[in-house]
This record gives C-alpha cells, sequence and structure tokens, in this order.
C-alpha cells in the first residue's frame, strides 16, 4: 500500500521475500512491485572466497583444512555458517597452532545444535516428530516411506508435513523430501538418544527397501548401523558398491571395503568381496588402500588367477605412483599358475612400462620383447595393442624409431577391434608421443585433440587427465607457452576431481617450472623449486630424474636454495643412469636437455661435467644419423664444450626447418656469445632473431636477457612483443573462450564448443580475467561489448580475425 501513496517523496524501499514464500497476497505483492518497475536482486549462497573472509573475520585467525572443510557443509548460507562458526568458536572446538586453526573434534557445536532445536520446539508435537523421523531417512525420502516409519496413514501427515515445509525445515524437490540443508538434518539427528537413534535407523532401511529404494540409497544408512557378521547388510553394501561403480568409484570403495569387513572369515563371499574392494580402491586411485589389501588379505585367499588379476589392478594403479611398484606386482602376478594368455600379455606389457617409470627402460625389453612374441600367436586385439605400445617404447629406446613407428602404426589399426581402451592401452596416445620425439609436433597435438575430443564423450576421466598431459607437453615443445600453461595447470586442478594423479600431475608441475624458466613468472618459479625437491625425492626413477633436472634448472636460475648443492651436481645426478639421455615416450625430457646441460657445465667452469652425456649421445647420433634433431643438439652441445664457433654454426644450419623454436633460439643466443667480442654484427644478427623468437613464444625472461645483450652490443631494442596484459595480451586461445563465456556459455559449454576440457577452459578464463583485470563474467561481458564497439567504430586495436 504504501509505495503508491508515497510516489510523490524520494524514498528509496527494500523489500525482502523468500522464494519460498507462496502465499497468495505475497506473490500478488511481489508481482505489482515488479510491475512498477522495481530491481529485483537474487541473494544467491555466498561463493567460497566469501566464506573463507567471514571465517577470517568471526575466527580472527588462519582457518586450517579441516575447519574449512567443516564451515563449508553450510554451502554458503549465512545463518547457518555463522552459527556453526560461533559454536566452533565459543565452546573451544578448535585447537591453534602458530596462527592456524584446526579441529579438536567432528561433532557438531551445541550452540548450532541448540539453534536448530529451537525452531523444532516451535513445531507441534506431530511436525516435531515427522521432522525427527525424517532425519534417519537419508538425503532424500518419500512421504510412503515417511509414513511407514511413523506407521501414520498417510491423509494423516498433511497437517504436520506441510508445517515442517513451511518452517523451511523440509523442503520439496520433485516427487521427494528432503531437509532444507544436510547440517539441518545432521543436528536434528543428533537430538535423538543414541539408542532410539539406531533403532530408527534399523527401520528406516526396511521402510526403505520395501519401498522400492535402490541399495546405493540406502547404503549410508546401513554403513552406520551394521556390524560385524551382519550378513544381510554385507550382502545390501556389496549390492551397492557395484551399482556405485562406474559413477563414484570412491564411495562404491568405501561400501565394499566395509562390506569385506562385515563378512566373517570362512564365508565363500569373501574372495570376490577382497577382489571387488581391490578393484574399486584401484579405480578410485586410492592406493595406500589397495596396497594394504594387497598385502593383508589376498595372499592364499583367492584363486590364483584372482589373485594376478588383483594384482594387476594394483599394478594399474602403481603406474601412476611408483614404477618399482608395477614391476613387483606385476613379477608376483606373473608367478601364478595356469594364468589366460590375454592376463599373462598384459602383465608383460604393464611390466616394461613399470620398467621405464622406474628408470631403467632397458629392463623392460624382455617382458615387451615375451608380450609381443605371445600376442602374434594368440590373436586377441586388446591383448595385442597393450603388447604393441610397450613394444613401442622399447625399439625407440634402444633407437630404433622406424622399429617404433611400424609397431605404433599397428596398434592404431587395432584400435577400432579393441574391446576397451583402459588406461595405457590406448594406441593413438603412444602414437602421439613417438611422434613427439620425432619432431613431428603438429601431427601429435592433431592427435592429443583428437583424443581428447572422444574421451571427453565416453572413457574414464583419467584418460582425459592423461590426454592433457600429454597436449601440455607438446604445446611446450612447440614454444606455445601460455597454451601449455594453461594445459598443465588444468591436469592439476582434475585432483579435486580425481585424486592425486602421480605421474601425471608430476609431469605437469615439471612443465610448469619449465615454462616459468622461459617466462619469469615468479610464482611458477617458486612452485617450480618447491615440487622439484619434492620429485627429487620420488620412488619412481623417471620422476626422480625429473626432479632433479629441474632443481639443477631452477637453482642455476638463482631461484632456489639447493642446500649446498650446485646447480651443475644436480644435473649430473639427473643424468646419471644409463641411457637416460635417449628418448623415452613416458619422460617430458628432451634432446635439447643435454644442450642445457653442457651449457650450465660450462658456466660453472666444469666442462667435464657433461661431457659423458654429450659424448653418449654423439655416439647416438653417429648410429643412427637420421633420427631427426639429434644431429642438432650434439653438434649445438659439443660446440657449446669446446668453445667452438663453426661447430655452432653448424647446428644452427641444422637447426632450420624443425619445429623446436625455443632450442633453436637459444642456438643463436650461444652463437652471439661466442662472436660478441670478434664479430659484433654477425652477434647482433643471431640475437635479433634470438629475441624474434623468444618473443613470440611468450618467453619474457630469455627476451628480456636477450635485450640486454644487443644493449651490451649498442643496440637499443624497446619491447616489440605483444603485450601480456589487456585485450591486445590474450592469445588466440584465451579468446575463443572469453567470447563464448561472455555470450552466456558456462564452462562446460564452452568446453564442449571447443573439444577441450571444461578445466582447461577454466584455466584459460582465469588468466583471461588477470590480463583483463577484472574479476566477474558482468565485468567480462561489457570488456567484449566496449571492444566490439571500438572496432565496428575503426578505432586501432586487434580484431578477431587477426586472432582466431
Amino acid at each position: 500500500m504504501l509505495p503508491p501513496r508515497l510516489a510523490a517523496h524520494a524514498v528509496l524501499w527494500v523489500f525482502t521475500a523468500r522464494h519460498t514464500d507462496t502465499s497468495p497476497m505475497s506473490r500478488r505483492t511481489v508481482d505489482r512491485l515488479c510491475g512498477a518497475g522495481a530491481e529485483q536482486l537474487v541473494l544467491s549462497a555466498l561463493d567460497d572466497a566469501a566464506v573463507v573472509e567471514v571465517t577470517q573475520d568471526m575466527l580472527a585467525a588462519t582457518p586450517g583444512e579441516d575447519v574449512l572443510d567443516v564451515v563449508r557443509r553450510a554451502h554458503g548460507q549465512p545463518f547457518l555458517l555463522v552459527e556453526l562458526l560461533r559454536g566452533l568458536r565459543d565452546e573451544g572446538l578448535m585447537s591453534c597452532d602458530n596462527g592456524v586453526l584446526s579441529l579438536k573434534s567432528s561433532e557438531l557445536p551445541q550452540r548450532f545444535r541448540d539453534s536448530i532445536t529451537g525452531q523444532l520446539d516451535r513445531l507441534s508435537d506431530p511436525a516435531r516428530d515427522l521432522v525427527e523421523m525424517a532425519s534417519v531417512l537419508g538425503h532424500g525420502f518419500s512421504v510412503e516411506q515417511l509414513a511407514e516409519l511413523l506407521q501414520t496413514p498417510v491423509p494423516e501427515l498433511v497437517a504436520p508435513l506441510r508445517e515442517a515445509l513451511q518452517a523451511e525445515l523440509l523442503v520439496e524437490a520433485g516427487s521427494e523430501l528432503r531437509f532444507r540443508h544436510d547440517l539441518i538434518r545432521e543436528a536434528v539427528g543428533a537430538s535423538l538418544p543414541t539408542t532410539l537413534g539406531h533403532a530408527l535407523r534399523r527401520r528406516a532401511v526396511n521402510a526403505m527397501l520395501a519401498h522400492g529404494a535402490p541399495p546405493a540409497e540406502v547404503a549410508a544408512l546401513v554403513f552406520m548401523i551394521a556390524r560385524t557378521g551382519d550378513l544381510a547388510s554385507a550382502d545390501l553394501l556389496a549390492r551397492a558398491s557395484a551399482e556405485l561403480a562406474h559413477a563414484a568409484p570412491a564411495d562404491a570403495a568405501r561400501l565394499a571395503d566395509r562390506a569385506l569387513t562385515l563378512t566373517p572369515y570362512g564365508r565363500p563371499e569373501r574372495p570376490a568381496r577382497i577382489v571387488s574392494a581391490m578393484s574399486l580402491f584401484v579405480a578410485a586411485g586410492a592406493v595406500q588402500e589397495a596396497r594394504h589389501l594387497a598385502d593383508t588379505v589376498l595372499n592364499g585367499v583367492v584363486e590364483p588367477v584372482d589373485e594376478a588379476r588383483a594384482r594387476l589392478g594394483l599394478a594399474w594403479l602403481s603406474m601412476q605412483y611408483s614404477g618399482p611398484d608395477v614391476v613387483e606386482q606385476t613379477q608376483r602376478a606373473l608367478t601364478q599358475p595356469d594364468l589366460p594368455t590375454a592376463l599373462r600379455i598384459e602383465l608383460s606389457a604393464l611390466q616394461s612400462h613399470g620398467y621405464a617409470m622406474s628408470g631403467d627402460p632397458r629392463g623392460g625389453s624382455a617382458p615387451a620383447e615375451r608380450a609381443l612374441h605371445e600376442s602374434a600367436r594368440f590373436r586377441d586385439p586388446d591383448s595385442r595393442v597393450a603388447a604393441l605400445t610397450a613394444a613401442t617404447g622399447d625399439a625407440l629406446v634402444h633407437g630404433r624409431w622406424v622399429d617404433a613407428l611400424r609397431l605404433s602404426e599397428e596398434a592404431v589399426a587395432l584400435r577400432p577391434f579393441q574391446r576397451s581402451a583402459r588406461g595405457v592401452w590406448v594406441p593413438d596416445c603412444w602414437r602421439s608421443l613417438l611422434l613427439m620425439c620425432l619432431a613431428r609436433i603438429d601431427e601429435a597435438i592433431e592427435l592429443s585433440d583428437a583424443g581428447l575430443r572422444e574421451s571427453r564423450c565416453e572413457g574414464p576421466a583419467i584418460n582425459v587427465r592423461v590426454w592433457m598431459m600429454c597436449r601440455a607437453r607438446y604445446l611446450w615443445a612447440a614454444g606455445r607457452l601460455d597454451e601449455a600453461q594453461a594445459e598443465a595447470e588444468a591436469v592439476l586442478e582434475m585432483t579435486d576431481d580425481l585424486g592425486p594423479g602421480g605421474y601425471v600431475t608430476a609431469i605437469a608441475h615439471y612443465l610448469l617450472g619449465r615454462i616459468g624458466l622461459r617466462t619469469g613468472d615468479r610464482l611458477l618459479l617458486s612452485r617450480a623449486a618447491r615440487e622439484a625437491r619434492t620429485m627429487a625425492l620420488e620412488k619412481s626413477g623417471l620422476l626422480r630424474q625429473h626432479g632433479r633436472w629441474l632443481s639443477a634448472l631452477v637453482t642455476d636460475a638463482g631461484s632456489a636454495d639447493s642446500a649446498g648443492w650446485p646447480a651443475v651436481e644436480l644435473a649430473a645426478e639427473a643424468f646419471a643412469p644409463f641411457g637416460s639421455d635417449r628418448p623415452q615416450l613416458v619422460s617430458a625430457r628432451q634432446h635439447d636437455d643435454v644442450v642445457a646441460f653442457a651449457r650450465l657445465a660450462v658456466a660453472a667452469g666444469r666442462p667435464e661435467a657433461a661431457e659423458s652425456v654429450v659424448g653418449r649421445m654423439t655416439q647416438h647420433a653417429a648410429d643412427d644419423p637420421d633420427f631427426p634433431y639429434l644431429a642438432a643438439a650434439v653438434r649445438h652441445s659439443r660446440a657449446l664444450l669446446e668453445g667452438d664457433v663453426p661447430g655452432m654454426r653448424d647446428a644452427l644450419a641444422l637447426y632450420e626447418g624443425t619445429p623446436y623454436v625455443l632450442p633453436q633460439a637459444d642456438a643463436y643466443a650461444d652463437a652471439a656469445r661466442m662472436v660478441a667480442s670478434t664479430q659484433p654484427a654477425d652477434a647482433v644478427e643471431y640475437l635479433e632473431r634470438a629475441l624474434s623468437a623468444y618473443s613470440a613464444a611468450g618467453a619474457e625472461r630469455d627476451a628480456a636477457r636477450t635485450r640486454k645483450s644487443l644493449g651490451d652490443l649498442g643496440v637499443r631494442r624497446r619491447r616489440t612483443s605483444p603485450p601480456r596484459q589487456g585485450w591486445l595480451g590474450l592469445t588466440s586461445s584465451e579468446l575463443k573462450v572469453v567470447r563464448l563465456v561472455a555470450a552466456g556459455a558456462t564452462n562446460r559449454e564452452a568446453a564442449d564448443e571447443l573439444f577441450l576440457s571444461p578445466h582447461t577452459v577454466s584455466s584459460h578464463l582465469r588468466h583471461a580475467f588477470t590480463k583483463l583485470r577484472i574479476r566477474s563474467r558482468v565485468e567480462l561481458a561489457r570488456v567484449v561489448a566496449e571492444q566490439d564497439g571500438a572496432n565496428r567504430a575503426g578505432s586501432p586495436g586487434r580484431s578477431d580475425a587477426s586472432v582466431l
């Protein structure tokens, strides 16, 4: 009534209404105000950043991850969040260590429970009984289940149910009822006496099953009430685990493990449940749990073939973390008698990869040859592909790259006949890695794009992460640093969905460190120093080599404390294992790393430290003069060690036509340093070429160093590369994402349109926001509209045509 009556006065009216208030008068009032031009502001839940800020404000300290995990359960609802925080603070449920808060107990604060109890006290007795009974039924439940639990006819629930809905304790979700928030359900359930709660949950299980609830829906209740020897509960949990196995392997593994615990020793179901639990832990990436089962309950309990299959699953899981564990598990599996041929072939092929991951690729030769020989007689496409992938890597390590190409071609040709492309048995992926080693980077990128598109549509999510890691490697090798960084960061973001990726995420960290060394990004360099130290202690020999090599480079750049170890010593450690300088499919190291080792050793005054590695590579090049790019890297490194100017010019000639733009730029910079005092004009020409390549790739740290070298020769060069900030600083990939998002696309929709991972889209968007100095999609839409307006008006700037 008041707004129209006081329309002549300068009054700002602010009204609030709950979306659940559906009374006719409220609805008409809101409609009338909107019709008169009122502006609507819909208040959504607080985002995660706001939740963290509120938490820090109220607790006056830095919350630890366990504290944040609890407050995030409020899902951004301010009232629940504040009540939860006040309870944690006032009831002394946290401890503080060096300014960081951690939880003492996992129970909900009494204050929070009391606030919910206060809401219950305002209900009638029938409505309160209904809400309390509903708290034992799980996340969602039907009116029929509730009626059976209360032993009350459905019509008699109308009034108490309406009361509970109006109090917003319960809400309707389609054909189901549920609590407005899980924290409310937990608080109500906690208010029940323990014995009563246990008895009601047992009745709730029966009520839900009687009305057709699937086992997976009832499993949470069974998990809480079951005791050892409860065979009915064990059976139900096993069925629930099977239902969830594909969609949620981590939850399924937890249920399978509980079903195993409830099943007494000697029961005929127990061996199958051991294998099931192990397989699910493998699928969920839970390496410690899977290994514990293998070590404590596997031996002698199951049939030999089942044990071999279980150990194969554990070896699959270990591929992400530890090559020696892969070798151990496959060896133990292969000792089992009467194994099927297909299983034996897959175990041998995986064992070969395990040796490569251990830093001993030559050790994998025998199992690779054995798998290849057996698969030729067995004529099973899946077994043959497994053997061919192992043989491809082994052939490359031994310098038989023509054979490696032939083997990979045969594997790809068999792909349409595979029944599954599990884990590493994706022949296109191995083919793309081989193509990159042979300097055919564009083809490798094309294969990775196709593999990523296909993996997003079907297949396990881990395949997506593997393809993204490979794509990051190829973009790095091609000198497309911005795109490589976005892809590597996206790989790391997937740990929230898939758990730690072991080898895959370690390679992503390694690539980000190498990119930081090129761009001078301090955040990347700081993280690289930390991750390199971690990788240098890895059990996997391959990752240990990567970690020590990255540590050497970061230390040489002055960006890390090597604890007294000179960079050249770290590098020598990284290259110590025999054969590590040969190309390997599973290694992110390249031939130009030996060049960098030679450069580092010369700068340290110890050229002899790199002599043996360069000598081995020289022999490889002599044995196989047609191997792409190898001769250029050998000539380059040898010229550095010997100060050989003609040799460096030979290296420059050999680099021509190769796709490795940054190693070629390094060669120009090295040549310039060698002739600067005697042939300054040539030095300037070399530096100009190096600067052009560095600038185009976004290697700003290298470009800055090159501009300084030009300045020392009396040549002043302004920064002429594209700016790294603002609209003109957006890469082509970032611009494609920006335009789709500005038009209203979600990250997933943009990913579908561009055939990328949503995580890659998120990474591109984050970099675009930083470059444009904006913080929201609303601001992004405004910036895009302004840029489009400027382009239509003919103002200078980069148009889409010049970017895409």
